[in-house]
């Protein structure tokens, strides 16, 4: 018969977790001693924080744009020639 123990989570329902599995996760802890045993990015949140500013100041500009075109487009009507300045 295989154990397993009851562990309270936050949900109403109850996890089970196998014993063997429980004490290999322990046994990997104990062996690597808190070092990372995955792959990671040493400057992903440089980079990101690098790509998050270039989007912002490209939205700043496509805004600016579009203002610009509703400006010309409003002085070309104003101006009474009749029609829209196209971009």
């Amino acid at each position: 018969m295989i154990q397993t123990i009851r562990v309270a989570v936050q949900s109403p329902s109850l996890v089970f977790f196998l014993l063997a599995a429980l004490k290999a996760q322990r046994a990997l802890w104990q062996e690597v001693k808190g070092k990372r045993t995955n792959a990671y990015m040493k400057d992903a949140g440089k980079k990101a924080a690098a790509t998050r500013a270039a989007n912002a100041a490209a939205k700043l500009r496509s805004e600016a744009a579009r203002k610009a075109v509703a400006t010309r487009r409003a002085n070309a009507l104003r101006a009474g020639n009749g029609r829209a300045a196209k971009t």
